[in-house]
């Protein structure tokens, strides 16, 4: 009989093999898996790109986004030791001439005489009376208890210390009370008293929208106003000096225009040095200059003419509250307030500009020696004096360097999002499938969108009212590839017809216009969307308002909405989370005091204007920010990632359950196999057999 051999079916056969060629067989559905999930991280690999290429834009766009921040004129000095200066955008070309005659100075007062022998001496009891800025202080001392270092900090630390520093000096053994001004120019003088001087503040609180005004605001804007001026409105000022006799009465004219300051000032122009006003935190104030018991009288009485326009006032006694002169004295502080002498005087600074004013005695004065309102758009900064008849020259010149730099930032960083995204969306003919992210809707649509802001008008932006309109009529246009161009020429030339209208368009905001005088752009806020709007408003016989709503333009007269009014200021507003494009708007009306019902309503059009740069920046701030499309499609490919990363980690686990069930099963057979051949080979079976 032939031999049968069996061993090669124990040992020569490779089990390992076959079993991973039939884990292999089984494992398509693994390796569709990790297909998707390679798709899928290359897709959010290319959204991360994406996001950079989209950051970057977003920074070329910020920086053009604020016309106001638009550095625009280059400034130079002849020496800047002496003067240096900025300018802002609405500033002027020219060169000018300065002379500096005095630099401003705060006031410092010193103790000479009855100096203390320790900052522990007693300083005696009474009342530390003195005056800063026409706003006089009180502290209180008292005999054998409050030293010289417990007077200064309690100076220092009052609430009502309207702006002087106290300080110890010690020279030869000796401690001295030092008083100095924290501020500069001749308003700002200390003095000290021996009695308190009398001192008039306002009941009346001048209020804005329910909020103390500023010195600045309108008179028209105050809550107590109420009506429309017409001409003839005036405020008359009228009242009594220090010895009660009258002043001579002084009429303010009121315009549109008049402020509080404007107040201010024609009472101090009334009372002409014998007492001085102020306003603060809502408050009129006059104090008297002359310390003591005093006869002091103010009334501001509103003169209507023939309109029916009206301001609260304190126009008698009763709408003051008086802090009588005389009230505090004193007493044990005398001899020290009397030891002080002046060191240093409050002035201003003064300087001539192209040698004017003429007169040798005359000069510009300001309080500051950081000067603002001299020239237009200009900040001079005055670090010393001019010798004898020497000037420093200055100069503003136009350089738009700065902003053309920024506007090829923009047209790079435009241009690589767009090419990255034309790369990642179109069909690759090399490589014979479509980009990475084709199927991408949100990055589909930020392509259409970032080019918007360049092809169409800026939002609230008129032909008929503003120079140019949208961004090619300054030099910046898309070409057949979608890629930015910029024309320098054409850029140039618009930048000499019409510098501001050129920065509008790049970059204005809280900007608006109407088409009628009586109805004004006012305000608006972050949630209130650039375009136009129709406005429609209704008033009673008197000309006050009864109704007011408002629509976009776009949208059919079905689609009015109301908005809030107040009479009292004419003040328009939409409340800023009231879910539409107007949202936060507010519009100031100058009713003309006639009646206009819902047949014959005053209908205009009111515009929001908004730069193509800011409408940029807040298009991607809502593609980039942190809920935005960008974030929303990375979110959603991230946990695509993970739902897949899960299957392949279940799939994975039943190839590798199902490989352990092969291997044991492949084992038993070999097991069984070597028996089978142990078996034989003991009952000689296969002796010379050989199996094939």
């Amino acid at each position: 009989m032939g031999t049968l051999n069996l061993s090669g079916i124990s040992t020569g056969i490779d089990t390992a093999t076959i079993v991973n060629q039939l884990i292999a067989a089984e494992s398509g559905r693994l390796n569709r898996y990790k297909t998707q999930l390679n798709s899928y991280e290359s897709e959010n690999s290319a959204i991360g790109e994406l996001e950079n290429k989209v950051t970057a834009l977003r920074t070329s766009v910020k920086a053009l986004s604020d016309s106001k921040k638009l550095v625009v004129f280059n400034t130079k000095t002849s020496n800047e030791d002496i003067l240096e200066l900025t300018a802002s955008n609405n500033a002027l070309e020219g060169t000018h001439s300065i002379q500096v005659k005095q630099l401003a100075a705060g006031e410092t007062w010193i103790q000479n005489g009855n100096e203390f022998d320790y900052a522990t001496d007693y300083v005696g009891g009474g009342k530390f009376i003195y005056t800063y800025n026409s706003q006089q202080c009180v502290i209180t001392a008292t005999d054998g208890e409050t030293t010289v270092q417990d007077l200064v900090d309690r100076i220092n630390n009052d609430k009502n210390n309207p702006g002087v520093t106290a300080s110890l000096l010690y020279r030869d053994g000796k401690y001295r009370v030092m008083l100095s001004g924290r501020d500069t120019g001749e308003d700002y003088q200390i003095t000290l008293h021996n009695e308190s001087s009398e001192l008039w503040s306002s009941k009346i609180i001048f209020l804005k929208d329910g909020v103390k005004a500023s010195s600045s605001e309108k008179l028209i804007n105050l809550d107590g106003f109420s009506g429309s001026l017409i001409g003839g409105e005036k405020i008359t000022i009228s009242g009594t000096d220090h010895n009660g006799t009258a002043i001579a009465s002084v009429d303010l004219n009121v315009n549109r225009y008049t402020t509080i300051d404007h107040i201010i000032d024609k009472i101090n122009e009334a009372f002409d040095g014998i007492a001085k006003a102020s306003y603060k935190d809502g408050v009129i104030k006059l104090f008297d200059m002359t310390e003591g018991t005093s006869g002091l009288s103010i009334n501001l009485t509103w003169i209507p003419g023939v309109s029916e326009a009206a301001l609260t006032l304190p126009d008698e006694s009763a709408d003051w509250t008086v802090v009588e002169g005389g009230a505090d004295t004193a007493g044990g502080l005398s001899t020290l307030a009397g030891s002080f002498i002046e060191t240093r005087n409050a002035q201003n600074s003064k300087i001539k500009i192209d040698g004017y004013p003429p007169a040798a005695d005359e000069c510009i004065e300001r309080n500051s020696n950081v000067i603002t309102d001299v020239l237009t758009g200009v900040e001079l900064k005055l670090h010393s004096i001019t010798n004898g008849d020497d000037t420093v020259e200055i100069g503003v010149v136009r350089n738009i360097s700065d902003i053309k730099t920024k506007l090829q930032s923009l047209m790079m960083s435009y241009n690589e999002l767009i090419q990255y995204i034309k790369n990642n969306t179109e069909y690759d003919s090399d490589e014979k499938k479509m980009g990475t992210l084709s199927r991408n809707l949100a990055v589909s649509m930020i392509k259409n969108q970032v080019r918007t802001p360049f092809l169409s008008n800026a939002p609230g932006f008129n032909p008929d009212s503003d120079t140019f309109t949208k961004a090619d009529d300054i030099g910046i246009t898309i070409n057949n590839k979608g890629l930015m161009e910029i024309d320098q020429t054409k850029f140039e030339d618009a930048v000499e017809e019409d510098l501001q209208a050129t920065l509008d368009l790049l970059g204005v905001n809280d900007s608006g216009s109407s088409d009628d005088h009586r109805v004004e752009y006012y305000a608006s806020t972050v949630n209130t969307a650039a375009g136009e709007y129709d406005v429609k408003i209704t008033t009673d016989e008197n000309g006050l308002i009864t109704g007011a709503y408002i629509k976009l333009a776009s949208e059919d007269d079905s689609a009015y909405r109301a908005a809030n009014y107040n009479n009292e200021n004419g003040i328009i507003t939409v409340p800023y989370n009231n879910g539409h494009p107007e949202a936060g708007l507010q519009i100031k009306f100058n009713t003309d005091g006639l009646e206009h019902n819902e047949e014959n309503p005053v209908a205009t059009t009111l515009r929001v204007r908004q730069g193509f740069a800011s409408s940029l920046n807040e298009l991607l701030d809502d593609i980039a920010g942190f809920d935005g499309r960008l974030s929303v499609s990375r979110e959603m490919l991230e946990d695509r990632i993970e739902s897949q990363n899960k299957k392949i980690e279940k799939e994975q686990q039943r190839l590798d359950d199902e490989k352990q069930r092969l291997v044991a099963k492949f084992a038993r057979l070999e097991k069984n196999i070597t028996l089978l051949q142990n078996q034989m080979a003991q009952s000689g079976l296969l002796t010379g057999m050989t199996i094939t």
